[in-house]
């Protein structure tokens, strides 16, 4: 079972993918955006992160790079509804990118190929 920290600026999104990721035998945690996410890396210590950066928050772009440094080698999927997403340099840090759909399987596959590579089921 890995730990995700999932971030989002939708309270009804958080709670559609926390109860989606439990289903499938993660332990979910969640942040209502950058700042709170920011704090919660450092406490919880998550096995993966699933972050939706939105293109204008600049805090958001900026929050990346701060999320990967706090937990280094920690996966981290930029989940987002903007595409393309620039060329920030944060946004490269990332370690997967999906767009935001009403269909989460793709979201799944992507948490369970980086799951895998770093051996946590």
């Amino acid at each position: 079972m890995a730990r995700i920290l999932v971030v989002d600026e939708a309270e009804n999104l958080l709670k559609l993918y926390q109860r989606e990721l439990q289903d499938d035998g993660h332990e979910v945690k969640t942040a209502l955006g950058a700042r709170e996410a920011i704090g919660c890396c450092g406490l919880e210590r998550p096995d993966l992160v699933i972050f939706d950066v939105r293109h204008a928050e600049r805090v958001g772009i900026e929050a990346v790079a701060q999320l990967k440094s706090i937990n280094r080698g920690v996966p981290l999927i930029l989940h987002t509804a903007y595409s393309p997403l620039g060329e920030h340099f944060a946004l490269r840090l990332a370690d997967a990118c999906v767009n935001k759909s009403s269909d989460l399987a793709e979201l799944k596959r992507v948490i369970k190929d980086l799951l895998s590579t770093r051996a946590i089921a």
